[in-house]
């Protein structure tokens, strides 16, 4: 091969396209991209869960729109961390009451010194997903 290219009559193993075909491939491929970023952008900026509840809303369906819409992650673990909460102030609750109730029978304490954090999860984040 020389510096000027390959000889006339030696063949390459790659020929190179026509002009008009690699245009038209570099067409195609910019389209592509253009494409996959319109489709991001979509998926990104969008909020197809609040269009869905306004949709269901509207055409009646606004008692349906929970079981058919899913919650997100935020919701899902405002809903865990609220149960937890409420599960830890019934069991104070009811340590109190069993306390109550001994002391109206006239029975010792069964618990004299009661927990006064009666979580046992040694994890002081309430946030449950690691920073990365």
């Amino acid at each position: 091969m020389d510096a000027a290219g390959p000889r006339p009559d030696q063949p390459t193993a790659y020929q190179e396209a026509p002009p008009a075909v690699r245009r038209l491939r570099i067409g195609v491929m910019a389209l592509g991209v253009l494409l996959a970023l319109y489709a991001a952008s979509n998926v990104l900026t969008v909020d197809y869960r609040a269009r869905t509840r306004a949709y269901l809303e509207a055409r009646g369906g606004a008692e349906h729109a929970d079981a058919l819409v899913p919650k997100t992650a935020a919701e899902r673990s405002a809903d865990d961390r609220d149960l937890k909460q409420r599960v830890d102030d019934l069991e104070r609750d009811l340590a109190a009451l069993v306390q109550q109730v001994a002391a109206l029978q006239g029975k010792p304490n069964p618990n004299p010194n009661p927990d006064p954090n009666p979580n046992p999860n040694p994890n002081p984040n309430p946030n449950p997903i690691p920073n990365p």
